[in-house]
């Protein structure tokens, strides 16, 4: 079974369990997970959903993009395509309205669709083991399963830093950036999940959500330093930049690692997606959460049609090493028009 759901003394716990595949998402899993989520929001005997996942090597590497992959190869239509993100955003919008407080233990590689479905709990615990990224300008489209909605009330540079490079961040990272609630020890873990599935059944969701963050708040750990809090001058200086090229042009003529480094991974970037998450991350200011799903969409069937989404996974997952081939190749080739249609939602 790729997902394990049991419900004992009022918490329902589900665990992804494909720790083989780093516990990817696959179409049959969000499926699964839609009817467990409904059926336990739906239970009044219900307090509380514990989300995890089998082995501590990752909570979830996001969407199985070789399932999407063959999605796309083996369909013809748009919307046979479309198909994997359909329901992926569907069950994430969803988990956005659970009226049963949400838990999520975050431990290893938490990416993608794994952040996505996750970044609505009501508590999140994460340990020094989490990398946390959300890579898929690589893969050819820009960060989806809603999280430009969080991303856009974060500070340009680091929203940028993040939404842009898609550069790996620790559990510490993300407590400080408002994206987990509690930076947990993992040796404490298996303490913090026994607390939690033993709440109080008489409490009501405020009552519960309350007694869940006190369990992180007496558990959790000092803050520490990381290559993020030690960069964050480097992020600010050249993600500040007020357009996606002067970005790439004071990277261009920096120096040291930091310049050298993100100057390359951008450069391997497809151009399109940085463009649009560039911009989206202004547009996503005003955007409702399920707006935000909307033009997460948009934005994918575009880099369907182009055939960027393809071309991503491709030199990413399969032909690894081989150079990508872009539409539009260059970041010269994209026009401010091409970018305001794909954003807009009218």
């Amino acid at each position: 079974m790729t997902v394990i759901s049991d419900a004992k003394n009022h918490v329902a716990h589900i665990v992804l369990n494909r720790p083989d595949k780093l516990n990817a998402l696959t179409k049959e899993m969000f499926k699964i997970l839609s009817r467990d989520f409904k059926i336990y929001d739906e239970d009044p005997t219900i307090k509380t959903i514990l989300v995890e996942s089998m082995g501590r090597g990752s909570f979830s590497a996001g969407g199985d993009v070789i399932e999407m992959y063959r999605d796309i190869a083996e369909n013809e239509s748009l919307e046979e395509r479309a198909v994997f993100f359909d329901l992926e955003y569907t069950m994430d919008l969803d988990l956005h309205h659970l009226k049963t407080p949400y838990v999520a233990l975050w431990e290893g590689v938490v990416m993608g669709g794994g952040a996505g479905m996750t970044i609505s709990a009501d508590v999140i615990f994460a340990d020094n083991t989490v990398q946390w990224a959300m890579p898929e300008t690589r893969l050819g489209f820009c960060p989806d399963v809603g999280m430009g909605y969080y991303l856009s009330q974060l500070p340009q540079p680091i929203a940028m830093y993040l939404g842009l490079s898609g550069t790996p961040i620790t559990g510490s990272d993300l407590v400080r950036l408002g994206l987990a609630t509690h930076y947990i020890d993992p040796k404490k873990l298996p303490i913090v999940r026994s607390e939690v599935l033993a709440v109080r059944k008489k409490n009501t969701a405020e009552e519960t959500i309350k007694e869940l963050k006190d369990i992180g708040d007496w558990h959790c750990k000092p803050l520490e330093d990381t290559p993020m809090t030690r960069d964050m001058e480097a992020i600010n200086h050249y993600y500040s930049a007020p357009t996606l090229k002067e970005i790439m042009v004071r990277l261009e003529e920096g120096d040291d690692p930091f310049d050298k480094h993100h100057s390359a991974v951008l450069k391997q970037r497809c151009p399109l997606a940085l463009a649009l998450q560039f911009e989206k991350y202004f547009a996503g200011k005003d955007l409702s959460l399920a707006d935000t799903y909307a033009l997460d969409k948009k934005i994918i069937l575009d880099g369907i049609v182009r055939g960027n989404v393809q071309e991503g996974v491709r030199v990413a997952m399969i032909d690894k090493g081989d150079t990508p081939t872009w539409s539009p190749a260059t970041l010269d080739e994209v026009t401010p028009k091409m970018v305001k249609e794909i954003l807009s939602l009218d």
